[in-house]
């Protein structure tokens, strides 16, 4: 790759760098889609939980169900919320240990 007028060759490295480092993320993406719909699963469980405690209003009798079943849809995407960052920590340290023994 021909060097650019006005670029010093540390610009240039650090362009290939954020390069290499983009071709990794995409990978990633591209190798473990499912991790990505397994966080927006979560997601809209809280989601969905907090709408419907909201739109419900204050505790009543009447709306007693609907804010139980909007703490059941919440308390769902809080415990796959902690339930992944477990699971990336164990995998962030298994990687880690890996490309220590290389």
């Amino acid at each position: 790759m021909p060097r650019e007028l006005g670029q010093s060759s540390t610009a240039i490295e650090k362009q290939s760098a954020d390069r290499d480092t983009v071709g990794k993320v995409k990978r990633f993406l591209e190798t473990y889609t499912w991790v990505l719909y397994v966080i927006a699963f979560a997601l809209v469980h809280f989601v969905i939980g907090y709408g419907l405690d909201v739109w419900a209003g204050p505790m009543t009798p009447e709306t007693q169900l609907l804010h139980e079943i909007s703490g059941i849809f919440m308390a769902v995407g809080i415990i796959l919320g902690f339930v992944l960052v477990v699971i990336g920590i164990i995998w962030a340290v298994l990687v880690y240990k890996e490309s220590r023994i290389r």
